[in-house]
């Protein structure tokens, strides 16, 4: 992944996002390097219950493949454990952004609030790419910028091509989102986070993901 000279920290666009939001995102490689460089995966923000937790998840998640990728690392469960426990702070200030920071910087600046009674698509799927359109905004200008010098006019229906571009990204997008919304429901669930009817500890008699 390319990375920027910016500043490691980040105070983000307004108070969605804080200090540091973009230090969950860094790959697993990216996380080992940075302890090699610095020592071992310790600090002070570091909490071992919060390892543990998602170590677990991890060997659930890749079962018998952990083993090898941590392998191809340098990596043994307890490294594995110290990076996973790293607080998202430390890590920021260790790490050079990567160049994604600033476009996920720039299109929640540039999202808006619906104004009150703005109708909202009846399909599930067009409702949650709506607060996603800035990312695709972000991509199309790109495009037309990029062409606009390297494309003779003429030669590519540009406009045919944004649409189609449009389309697949917030296919995309919403796809991504999903999943990670699902996950992370799953998370806050289990760990009885969720206020609702389906929220609050799991019951042994419990049902649903």
């Amino acid at each position: 992944m390319t990375t920027t000279s910016a500043p490691a920290a980040s105070t983000g666009p307004g108070a969605l996002l804080p200090v540091g939001w973009w230090a969950r995102g860094l790959a697993l490689h990216e996380r080992a390097a940075l302890a090699g460089a610095t020592g071992p995966a310790t600090g002070t923000g570091g909490d071992p219950a919060t390892g543990d937790r998602r170590l677990a998840r991890w060997r659930t998640g890749h079962g018998p493949g952990l083993a090898t990728r941590l392998t191809d690392l340098g990596l043994d469960e307890d490294g594995l454990r110290a990076l996973l426990a790293q607080d998202a702070t430390e890590l920021a200030a260790l790490a050079a952004r990567p160049e994604w920071v600033e476009t996920v910087e720039t299109a929640v600046r540039a999202s808006v609030a619906l104004p009150a009674g703005a109708p909202v698509p009846a399909d599930w799927r067009e409702a949650l790419a709506v607060p996603l359109q800035p990312f695709v905004d972000l991509a199309l200008d790109r495009l037309h910028k990029e062409t606009a010098t390297r494309v003779p006019h003429g030669d590519v229906d540009i406009a045919a091509m944004a649409d189609t571009l449009g389309a697949l990204l917030r296919q995309r997008l919403v796809a991504i989102a999903v999943r990670t919304l699902v996950a992370d429901l799953h998370r806050r669930r289990a760990a009885g986070r969720l206020a609702g009817r389906t929220g609050g500890p799991a019951s042994p008699t419990s049902s649903g993901g």
